[in-house]
């Protein structure tokens, strides 16, 4: 659990809001607890099935078309599974993954990665691997979310390959109370939140309204990339966001660890 980068009770007297999915927040609330921090669960986002399943299963109908599947996230790789076994996957195909958690899941469902960032682990890192360079004439399916990002998209069509995007589910906005939650803001009793996604941060502004919205900017943030930094900057947020190196849940929490070294009482 790398434990070499996290120390006992380190988080002792802080409380830190959690925003993932409530099905995937879990081992990140476990490492903030086990550094003696508190966790406080709000989910601001939700995985949901697409609106109309036919292009997907249009898409899956023909995988032995293709000579590479990327996968942009472990939600990617857990609705996939949901439409077909991922371990059924033609043997031949490029398995790619984005970064470290979404190339654990495809193991765990089976799946050997054959392309994987070395440094940056997000879709600019997936795009400067060797693999992915030379792609001209090339059949790439993308597992992705609806209305995400369309770097590769864009890119790996430049570069000449065909690509086509599979979108396996959807976000959504929780309907969540929101009224407890900013009690304790107005309380000061959230001393920093966690982010890992632009969307997520969106919903959250918007659940806690007029009412919550103040309080909420004035609150400090951490974050898995500087791209989600600089949104939460363009929302309104006054203070710089601590930023992760990676964006897994213990360099996340280090992050936050460091970032109370700093701040804290002496």
């Amino acid at each position: 659990m790398g434990a070499g980068l996290l120390q006992e009770g380190s988080l002792k007297g802080i409380k830190v809001l959690v925003t993932r999915p409530l099905h995937q927040a879990q081992a990140l609330c476990a490492l903030i607890e086990q550094n003696g921090g508190t966790a406080e669960r709000f989910p601001t986002l939700e995985i949901l099935p697409p609106q109309n399943i036919d292009p997907v299963l249009e898409v899956i109908s023909r995988l032995g078309d293709f000579d590479t599947a990327i996968f942009t996230s472990t939600n990617a790789v857990s609705e996939t599974c949901h439409f077909i076994k991922c371990d059924h996957l033609p043997a031949y195909l490029k398995i790619a993954a984005v970064g470290r958690q979404t190339a654990k899941a495809l193991e765990a469902s089976g799946l050997h990665v054959d392309i994987l960032p070395t440094t940056d682990f997000n879709s600019e890192g997936l795009l400067q691997t060797a693999h992915l360079q030379n792609v001209r004439g090339n059949r790439i399916v993308i597992f992705c979310g609806e209305g995400g990002r369309e770097i590769l998209t864009d890119k790996l069509t430049g570069r000449g390959a065909e690509v086509t995007r599979a979108e396996v589910y959807r976000r959504g906005q929780p309907e969540n109370d929101a009224v407890p939650l900013i009690k304790q803001f107005n309380n000061d009793s959230i001393d920093i939140i966690t982010v890992t996604s632009q969307q997520a941060l969106t919903n959250l502004v918007a659940m806690v309204g007029d009412d919550g919205k103040k309080a909420l900017m004035d609150i400090q943030l951490a974050v898995v990339s500087e791209r989600i930094g600089r949104h939460a900057t363009q929302l309104g947020f006054t203070r710089p966001p601590v930023v992760s190196e990676t964006p897994g849940d213990e360099a996340l929490v280090t992050a936050i660890r460091h970032w109370h070294a700093v701040h804290s009482p002496a």
